[in-house]
């Protein structure tokens, strides 16, 4: 599988199904709404957004928990060799059958990291669709969700996203795996 984007770059990948790509299985749908999660994170040691309740609320969130499998992922784990804007990067991991996850996975992430053994190191950027965040009806700004670490803090953030931007290929991505691509290694 091939994919020549205009920067010339040529990931060359076989199928997922035969990557050694480890998951990690998350829980989501346990807060239900914004508020429930900005409680959470203001309980815990980390750091959030000043506006993260409105961030927050501009997502939907699972009613139910429902059990994601997750894989951390780099463009350059995908096989690009320069830098790619989001929609080469995602296009590409759809072809091999990742999917991109729901916004709510970065609170459930950072809430739940310390629980998550063997994770790869931070940051991470949540593979979604950006988040519309309307700021008083003033500005309505796309915005990608993640987690970082910040000196000795871990942050839940979002980050602007103006649509035309490109990322650096060592960013690591979460992205969904469908449960009949999840490799035997499950981390718990």
């Amino acid at each position: 599988m091939h994919l020549v984007t205009a920067h010339g770059s040529v990931p060359s990948v076989s199928p997922l199904a035969e990557m050694a790509v480890d998951t990690w299985e998350v829980e989501l749908g346990v807060r239900r709404t914004a508020r429930r999660y900005c409680d959470a994170i203001n309980g815990c040691p980390f750091a959030s957004a000043d506006d993260m309740e409105q961030v927050l609320g501009a997502i939907k969130m699972a009613q139910e928990p429902t059990l994601v499998h997750v894989a951390f992922l780099t463009a350059t784990d995908l096989g690009f060799k320069v830098s790619c804007s989001i929609q080469q990067l995602y296009a590409y991991a759809r072809s091999l059958g990742l999917r991109l996850s729901p916004a709510e996975l970065a609170p459930a992430l950072a809430l739940s990291w310390d629980r998550l053994e063997g994770l790869p190191p931070l940051p991470i950027v949540v593979a979604s669709n950006p988040i519309r965040v309307d700021n008083n009806h003033e500005l309505t700004m796309s915005r990608l969700l993640g987690v970082h670490m910040v000196g000795r803090t871990r942050t839940l953030y979002a980050m602007a996203y103006p649509g035309s931007e490109m990322f650096p290929r060592q960013i690591r991505w979460a992205f969904c795996v469908p449960s009949e691509l999840v490799p035997v290694r499950v981390h718990p």
